[in-house]
């Protein structure tokens, strides 16, 4: 957050609320990713909070190959507590 807030946000008061960087941050990546695919005919959306729903429709939709239950075995994994 300290790169973003310092790089895209010169001169920021040392006072403002992180919080706040970081509501602008997840904004501006959200922008970014919206414009990036507004014209892509094939995009679909993938929540975190879904994911091993949603991998397993994307798997489908690419026509990937392999073990399907390995690769949604590796939504179990924690990394970086």
């Amino acid at each position: 957050m300290s790169a973003y807030a310092n790089g895209m946000h010169l001169g920021l008061a040392p006072d403002t609320n992180p919080l706040e960087v970081a509501l602008d941050y997840c904004d501006t990546v959200n922008h970014n990713i919206a414009h990036f695919i507004k014209d892509r005919k094939f995009t679909m959306k993938f929540a975190l909070e879904n994911a091993k729903e949603d991998w397993a429709v994307f798997w489908e939709r690419i026509g990937a190959r392999g073990d399907l239950a390995a690769a949604l075995s590796e939504w179990e994994i924690t990394y970086n507590k």
